[in-house]
């Protein structure tokens, strides 16, 4: 008897020894391992594998994420000055603390720093070109900085 039974009126099938489960989406026979637990079903569990729902959620966050960008760009576009006037109000009542978050920045970062304005002196005098009108040799995106790594280059390039 170890074969698979059609799935009940509820729509869940198993094999007669309850080790493994039918998951929906992928239309695999799984181990009961592969489900995550879930206390609307009848058996406990899933209806869908845990590779199926993690494939799921990757999809949902990823259209999500997007029109909830498209929303926030709707508001700010909104109420763009209210926000300025936040920010504005904001800077003036945290001054001090943001002044001493900039230095403590510029301590710890100061190697960087330096590169950052040495490509900006050399942009400026015309010893490399504006990163805007270069294309990455890697990704053949249009390059906005010069912070592309180089695969198989250890050391930056010297200005």
């Amino acid at each position: 008897m170890g074969g698979v039974i059609a799935p009940p009126p509820g729509g869940i099938r198993m094999s007669e020894t309850f080790r493994t489960k039918y998951c929906y989406m992928c239309g695999c026979q799984k181990p009961l391992t592969e489900f995550s637990r879930s206390r609307r079903a009848q058996d406990g569990l899933c209806s869908r594998c845990k590779q199926c729902d993690n494939a799921r959620c990757r999809r949902n966050c990823a259209r999500k994420l997007e029109r909830n960008r498209a929303t926030k760009r709707c508001y700010r576009a909104a109420h763009a000055e209210r926000i300025q006037a936040y920010h504005r109000r904001y800077y003036v009542e945290h001054a001090d603390r943001i002044r001493v978050a900039r230095r403590r920045y510029c301590e710890n970062n100061a190697e960087k720093l330096a590169a950052k304005q040495a490509v900006t002196r050399a942009v400026q005098q015309g010893r490399l070109p504006h990163p805007s009108i270069l294309q990455c040799a890697w990704c053949e995106a249009q390059a906005m900085d010069y912070h592309h790594c180089t695969p198989g280059v250890a050391a930056p390039r010297s200005l």
